[in-house]
């Protein structure tokens, strides 16, 4: 059965260089919530490591590691206190019927702040360590996973159409591309929309077929999938 446990986009107790990195990779990064480690030149002289998470969706993540490449900016051999090397990223699907406070990412960052509550430095998210103690203990706790709530359809979501067609009523059927990849076929919720006087109109969203990956990116959309899965497999 599919889920949207972490998956591992990077480890290393070595590290590479977080802009080539980038580089290379920051399109496996849309849409997905993530938690990293990375380490700054600046802290060459004591074993520091940052942790850190992105929560939201599109390019938050993408736009969060490129926050430290500006900040830090790139290795170079001018200035040996430049850049900021990457040891971990792992990643989970953005859910939007997970709140933050429920999501993978923000309960994993919580537990490795307790657990190394003692060896703060310069705030909660710094920590001094050798890195191999922090991949020891991420590797006891890396089976977290998102706790979804059901999402209360509140007048005012109902009145943006939020809540209604945007979001999946059922998942009616499969099939297999030529390439082997599986896709859904989704029933979306009846909805309304809005003509050009502001006045609302009954609107109804063809089905259509997705992954797994990205039903689960739409509201309701983990819930039916896996309940299709687990009675149609």
């Amino acid at each position: 059965m599919s889920n949207n446990r972490f998956k591992i986009f990077y480890s290393s107790t070595r590290g590479c260089e977080l802009n080539s990195w980038l580089l290379g990779n920051r399109d496996k990064l849309k849409n997905q919530r993530i938690f990293y480690v990375v380490r700054a030149a600046l802290d060459k002289e004591r074993e520091v490591y940052k942790i850190g998470i992105s929560e939201q969706g599109d390019n938050s993540a993408i736009s969060r590691l490129y926050d430290y490449v500006h900040f830090y900016g790139v290795t170079n051999k001018k200035n040996s206190c430049q850049g900021v090397r990457l040891h971990l990223v792992m990643a989970n699907t953005y859910n939007p019927d997970v709140e933050a406070k429920h999501a993978a990412v923000r309960r994993l960052e919580t537990k490795v702040k307790a657990e190394f509550a003692d060896r703060r430095e310069r705030g909660e998210e710094r920590i001094h360590c050798t890195i191999h103690e922090l991949f020891d203990y991420l590797a006891t706790i890396s089976n977290i996973e998102d706790v979804e709530k059901k999402v209360r359809q509140t007048p005012r979501l109902l009145e943006k159409g939020q809540a209604s067609n945007e979001a999946v009523d059922s998942i009616v059927g499969h099939e297999k591309t030529r390439r082997g990849v599986t896709k859904y076929e989704v029933h979306f919720m009846k909805g309304f929309k809005y003509d050009k006087n502001d006045k609302q109109i009954p609107f109804e969203r063809e089905n259509k077929f997705l992954t797994y990956d990205e039903i689960i990116q739409l509201r309701h959309g983990k819930i039916k999938i896996d309940q299709y899965i687990k009675n149609n497999t």
